[in-house]
This record gives structure tokens, C-alpha cells and sequence, in this order.
């Protein structure tokens, strides 16, 4: 849309609807806002990291006199409104569905082009994907990214990584099934070769993003093979990833003592802690209350019954559309009220 101008102020072909996410691109959207005479509709996606709870009057800073529109996830308290009713001036819509670009069409040419390694598990069935994040939120957890400096934070995370790796290679061995596991950029790398030692009894196949920074990375093939996916609860993305292909998904929540095992004597700055955000604790409590996420001890059951597979990327740009329709039906006809009366914008001045 931008084609032709040296500069934004410039532009004389401005877009339709621009989307905006986090506060990085927020002050791009409330320019385009200005410079655009009010043109474009401005979006923004509700970041998990805002404090979300009560969505109705904590917008947020960064959204105020920005966006026209606030897109947020099910996991909120308030009551969702229809796309057309108006709160500070902003069009709402609450999503039930994370977005995820992993289509069947996607999945399925993976699935078609898996390496040598992961064709040979299709044989052992069934197959257990584990996707790893970053186990743990440690910045919400320990309040510094470099928690293995720390030797509690560490065996912390090792304890539960282990824990994670055990239960699923055991539940593989029982069902003759296979492993596959995949880290990520937040994955604690340290550990790598203990997920290897800890997966030699059952066939498996275990990719260290860590050491391949990402080259061909059979993600995708993982996601397309599996019977059954794993995901730590720390990460959304993944979640959303593992929910749009289907199949049973089961959170893995990190815990403060191994099953069996007497609580360690965690220091007072690990005490009473969240493992993870809230938020991403709510938006996974909600999947499963839709019956689209699973506990651990459920892991290996084959009767689980799955809803059918949710579009969250649809769905989201179907109601933008409508907001979008209804936003310039009010520039058109100023004096028309569209769905509850519009409040005043607040200042974005915090006391």
C-alpha cells in the first residue's frame, strides 16, 4: 500500500485496516490513524502480557487513542460484546481460539515430507510429540532470565523437565508407541543431553533447536505425525499450534516437587509463585473447560472425544470485517449509532 512514497507522511494510498500488536507497533498505528484523516481502521491483538482481567475498562495505554478496534482471547472475564458494541470508543471482539497458521493443507505436505527419521516412526503407533518451551516463565517465576546462574532454579527446572520426559517415554513403552521432541528458542538448552539419555528405551527422534538454530526444523512434520501432543503450558504459540491440528493436546504445568516426592525447602523468592502468567494459566483453563486441552494424567487415553477444529484465524478476521463494515458505515453517516453509545476515549495519563 506504501509503494511509490519516500516517507509516511507521504502517502496518499493508504490501507483499509492495519494491525497492530504489543506496544512496539502501537505508535505506528495511532500515525497511520492521523495521517490517514481517520482512513484506515486500526486493530490491535490483545497481548496475554496486558493486565487483561477486566477487559471492558483496562484497556491498556497502549491501546487508547491508538486502535479502533481490540481483539482479545477467551480466557477474559467480562462478558465477550458483539464486534459492533463500542467501550471507550473501541470496537471489541473476544477470540475463543488463539490464531495459528497450521493448516491441514500445511500439516498435511509436512507429514508428506518428514525427514528419514521421522518416517520411520510411522510404524510405532501411537506417536508422542512433545513440544518445549520454555518449561517455566522464568522472568514471572524468578524475576531474571538467567536463573541457571541459580543452583534451586535449576534443579527446579531439571526436576520438571524430567518429569515431563519420564512420563511420556514410559507411557510410549507401554503402548509400543514412539517419541518425538522438539525444543525451542526458550527451551532450557543446558539440558539437552539429559532428554536424550532419558529417551533411549523407546524409539524417538529429538531435535535440538539449541544446537540447529532452527535449520531444517521438523516442527511442522511433529505436529503432522503425532497421535497425541505434549505442550509446556509456558507457551501459547505452541498450544495454539497443537490445537489447531485436532488431535488430543495435554499441558504439562510445572510443579514445585516431583509425584512421591516431599516438597523441597524452596527459598522464600520461589515460594507461593505462579509458575506461569496467569493469563496464559486462564487461556489454557479455558481450552480445556471447551474440551480442547487435557491434563497429563490423561495422556495415552484413546477415547478422548476432540471438538471440531476451530479456525482461530478466520474467525478473528471474520469479525475485523464486520467491525470494519460498521466503522465506515459511522464515517459515512456520522450521526448513526452503531450497538451500545460510544464513552469518551480516556486520557492515556496513568495518576
Amino acid at each position: 500500500a506504501y509503494t511509490g512514497a519516500a516517507r509516511l507522511d507521504q502517502v496518499t494510498n493508504w490501507p483499509d485496516i492495519f494491525l497492530i500488536c504489543e506496544q512496539e507497533t502501537s505508535k505506528y498505528g495511532r500515525g497511520i490513524k492521523e495521517l490517514s484523516a481517520g482512513h484506515t481502521f486500526v486493530v490491535g491483538m490483545q497481548t496475554p502480557d496486558i493486565d487483561n482481567n477486566d477487559f471492558d475498562n483496562n484497556v491498556g495505554d497502549y491501546t487508547d487513542y491508538q486502535t479502533d478496534m481490540q481483539v482479545g482471547w477467551a480466557h477474559l472475564k467480562t462478558a465477550a460484546p458483539t464486534p459492533q458494541a463500542r467501550n471507550h470508543g473501541l470496537f471489541r471482539h473476544q477470540a475463543d481460539t488463539l490464531p495459528s497458521p497450521k493448516t491441514p493443507e500445511l500439516l498435511s505436505d509436512a507429514a508428506d515430507k518428514a525427514p528419514a527419521s521421522l518416517q520411520q516412526l510411522r510404524g510405532k503407533r501411537p506417536i508422542y510429540a512433545v513440544l518445549l518451551g520454555g518449561l517455566i516463565d522464568s522472568e514471572h517465576r524468578f524475576h531474571h532470565s538467567n536463573w541457571y546462574d541459580y543452583a534451586d532454579e535449576k534443579q527446579l527446572v531439571r526436576d520438571n523437565l524430567t518429569a515431563l520426559i519420564d512420563q511420556v517415554a514410559a507411557q510410549a513403552a507401554k503402548d509400543n508407541g514412539a517419541v518425538v521432541v522438539t525444543t525451542s528458542h526458550r527451551s532450557p538448552h543446558q539440558f539437552s543431553a539429559l532428554i536424550s539419555d532419558r529417551l533411549t528405551a523407546v524409539p524417538h527422534v529429538f531435535y535440538d533447536w539449541s544446537q540447529k538454530r532452527g535449520s531444517q526444523n521438523p516442527y511442522h512434520a511433529m505436529l503432522a505425525l503425532a497421535d497425541q501432543i505434549v505442550v509446556t503450558s509456558d507457551s501459547l504459540s505452541m498450544t495454539a499450534d497443537a490445537l489447531a491440528t485436532g488431535k488430543p493436546v495435554f499441558s504439562f504445568l510445572a510443579q514445585e516437587k516431583r509425584a512421591g516426592e516431599q516438597p523441597r525447602k524452596l527459598p522464600a523468592r520461589l515460594r507461593q509463585t505462579a509458575m506461569i502468567k496467569p493469563e496464559t494459566a486462564c487461556y489454557l483453563s479455558a481450552q480445556a473447560a471447551q474440551g480442547r486441552g487435557f491434563p497429563m494424567a490423561q495422556l495415552g487415553n484413546r477415547r478422548l472425544k476432540i471438538p471440531p477444529r476451530v479456525d482461530g484465524a478466520k474467525t478473528i478476521a471474520e469479525a475485523i470485517t464486520q467491525a470494519h463494515g460498521a466503522y465506515r458505515y459511522e464515517r459515512a453517516a456520522p450521526r448513526q449509532t452503531i450497538g451500545t453509545p460510544m464513552a469518551p476515549r480516556r486520557s492515556t495519563t496513568r495518576p
